[in-house]
């Protein structure tokens, strides 16, 4: 009988593990932002961190910017895009693809991964039309 829960157990603790390891890599909603200006606001050190939600808006993207930031809604975290989330964050800006909404912010959905405050992307999508209003 004992054995037998071990082995329950065993596999409940690999099964949750691997579940872990499956939502690191998501899709994440959040907010599109312009690095640079998130970076001369004095939040440089804030990259992984949270911030204020309101940062998205002072600092949403132009068609000029060329270092991206993400601000994730389920946590408030900013992350700095590696180089190839800058060029895929640039093209989806050149076809607009993204945009700037009624909300002045740019909502997007991000899929990659990320560490010590920077976010390897390897796709970005609007979320204008998945009805995602707030975080």
């Amino acid at each position: 009988m004992f054995n037998a829960s071990r082995k329950t157990i065993s596999k409940l603790g690999f099964a949750l593990c691997l579940a872990g390891t499956l939502c690191y890599a998501r899709d994440r909603g959040g907010t599109l932002m312009d690095a640079s200006c998130f970076e001369k606001t004095g939040a440089e050190a804030s990259w992984g961190h949270t911030a204020p939600k309101e940062i998205a808006k002072t600092c949403a993207p132009t068609a000029s910017t060329t270092d991206f930031a993400f601000q994730a809604w389920d946590s408030g975290r900013v992350y700095k895009f590696d180089d190839a989330g800058n060029a895929i964050a640039q093209k989806a800006m050149e076809d607009q693809v993204v945009k700037v909404g009624s909300h002045g912010d740019m909502r997007v959905e991000v899929e990659g991964t990320h560490k010590t405050g920077v976010m390897a992307v390897s796709d970005l999508s609007s979320l204008k039309y998945r009805g995602v209003t707030e975080y």
